[in-house]
């Protein structure tokens, strides 16, 4: 069940009308609770019933472990019992993400070394499916059981609320990755709406189908055109380099929007979903495409696993309280882990590394002088949009093979002439593109405009009446339902 499917539109309907219907009662809460954990074993299990069985383990996993781990004194047992709750959930999240392609890798290290078994095919668990959400749900406990550890939080008592933090339907499959200190605190407190926090929530419904059904579902044809499918690519690899380097930095262009405006789209639903009952979500995107620099986009882009990185990964190896040499080591590990964090394949560990060398070049160049002037931040915004173009085709490349064709392409076409096919022609492509992107940037530039992401509902009354209701009729009329999210293979 994906939120941008009539299906769940029914269920959500459901559930708000019978969860608000709960308020009337004196057990509300405990009732509320109830019905929100059932609802979110339902929404998972849509997918396949059988992946149920991997958030129950992970919810019971770190629910005792969390416990076990507050009641222990000695500070080496506790550390020990930690690591073994760590290992528990990253050899789940392993087996499934990891498995096929370290396994592969390895048979080809045998093979070049002359040691390999006869046929490849062992290494390989054929049709392993990864499960929807596994990323988002095994970081978000994980980060839990860390807390406890580290008593920043006390471990959760009551197993209901603990689940329901688990598994909770708005944010479990592809995020914002919570912290227990916000969502578990607000599940336990009582709940109320009123007219001004359902404006806002409309409002993030609205944008966030808007993003995701019709600007990054109508992009995503130009974009396939570019790089074809799996099979189409294995069949046709030199398919790649005949493409000029104008449409290939345009289509890592639109593919970084396509990406963005189809994560962040979903991301907006899920907080405007929780806002009509009553719960907060951290917002997960903050206008990425206007930052000047790598480490501002960053910063912009996904903001809760930055959050995650940054206080699980980052500040255990020491943060920037170290040498100057061993924090720039610090900003690559956390950009290599995130780029394997994203999938099995070497374009995601190339595309961390180069990200990573990104901002530490930055880091290492920029000046100490306050606010960049107009032209330095004019310059700062073009030269970063090219480097997320080039990192786009890196990140969305069936393999490292298809990115050096695409460069060997753009080195040896410089305008349409070399193009296989007059539909991607850069006088044709490029307002076929522009004319999809624009009114997202231009949205998110209100947002920057006006320094607030709820700029509609503090404007006039013929302001959040006109926009919404333009809006809905572009969802209508544009809008392409029904299809997959691409963070769900993260």
């Amino acid at each position: 069940m994906i939120f941008n499917s009539l299906s769940f539109l029914l269920f959500f309907l459901i559930v708000l009308a019978g969860y608000w219907t709960m308020q009337a009662f004196r057990w509300r809460l405990r009732g509320q609770n109830a019905l929100l954990l059932v609802a979110s074993y339902i929404f998972y299990g849509s997918w396949d019933w059988i992946f149920l069985g991997l958030v129950l383990f992970s919810t019971l996993w770190n629910y005792f472990f969390s416990l076990w781990i507050e009641h222990t004194e000695n500070e080496r047992l506790r550390r020990r019992q930690l690591i073994v709750s760590l290992i528990g959930n990253f050899a789940l999240l392993g087996f499934f993400k990891y498995f096929n392609f370290f396994s592969g890798e390895l048979f080809l290290l045998l093979k070049a070394v002359g040691i390999a078994p006869e046929g490849g095919s062992q290494f390989i668990i054929a049709n392993l499916i990864l499960p929807v959400g596994i990323s988002f749900f095994t970081f978000q406990a994980s980060a839990y059981t860390i807390d406890v550890y580290r008593r920043r939080i006390g471990a959760e008592k009551n197993l209901p609320d603990f689940a329901l933090f688990v598994v909770y339907f708005p944010q479990l499959v592809a995020g914002p990755i919570e912290r227990a200190e916000d969502l578990l605190t607000a599940l336990k407190k009582e709940r109320s709406i009123d007219i001004e926090l359902a404006e806002k929530a409309v409002w993030n419904l609205l944008h966030g189908f808007f993003m995701k059904v019709v600007i990054a579902d109508n992009l995503a044809p130009l974009v396939d055109g570019v790089f074809g499918n799996r099979a189409y690519y294995l069949s046709q690899p030199d398919f790649a380099s005949e493409f000029g380097a104008g449409q290939i930095l345009l289509t890592g262009f639109a593919f970084m929007i396509q990406i963005y405006c189809d994560f962040a789209g979903y991301s907006f639903i899920a907080l405007g979903a929780s806002q009509l009952l009553g719960i907060p979500l951290t917002r997960n995107f903050l206008q990425p495409f206007f930052a000047t620099n790598p480490a501002e986009f960053w910063r912009r882009w996904h903001t809760t696993l930055i959050r995650w990185f940054t206080d699980y990964v980052y500040r255990p190896l020491g943060g920037s309280r170290v040498s100057k040499w061993m924090n720039l080591r610090n900003i690559m590990i956390v950009y290599l882990v995130s780029g394997l964090w994203h999938g099995a394949n070497w374009t995601y560990i190339i595309w961390g590394g180069v990200s990573g060398l990104s901002v530490i070049a930055y880091r290492l160049l920029r000046s100490d002088d306050d606010e960049p002037g107009i032209a330095a931040g004019l310059a700062g915004l073009i030269l970063n949009t090219l480097l997320i173009s080039i990192t786009g085709l890196i990140f969305r490349a069936y393999d490292m093979a298809q990115v050096f064709a695409f460069f060997q392409g753009a080195m040896q076409y410089w305008d349409h002439t070399g193009m296989n096919t007059s539909a991607y022609e850069l006088s044709r492509y490029t307002p076929r593109v522009l004319e999809i992107i624009f009114p997202v940037l231009l949205l998110d530039g209100m947002s920057r405009l006006f320094k607030s992401d709820d700029w509609l509902v503090e404007r006039a009354l013929w302001v959040r009446v006109l926009v919404p209701v333009t809006i809905f009729f572009l969802i209508v009329l544009r809008g392409q339902f029904g299809k997959e999210v691409i963070y769900f293979a993260f």
